[in-house]
């Protein structure tokens, strides 16, 4: 599995939180993608948010849902895509 450039992820407010620049980190080179490197933030035991950076929703978000996450998704100010995926509370 590919990992994520530190560079391009940072913690957010909260523990279990995390926010990526998708775009900058696929262009950064390597032949990485989308799911490669978002997927082993999802599986940290910490994990409660993500807050990603992109210019589309990747198309395995769909199934998200089987996963007890949600997925919301809004145009950022600089006209880029601001996803979130958090854990659903039961």
């Amino acid at each position: 599995m590919a990992q994520l450039p530190q560079a391009f992820v940072h913690a957010g407010p909260l523990p279990g939180e995390f926010q990526v620049d998708l775009i900058a980190a696929l262009r950064c080179g390597g032949s990485h993608t989308s799911k490669q490197l978002l997927v082993p933030l999802m599986q940290q035991e910490s994990f409660t948010r993500l807050e990603i950076r992109c210019d589309h929703v990747p198309k395995w978000f769909d199934r998200l849902a089987e996963y007890q996450l949600s997925v919301v998704s809004g145009r950022a100010p600089d006209g880029n895509l601001q996803v979130v995926v958090s854990k659903k509370v039961p």
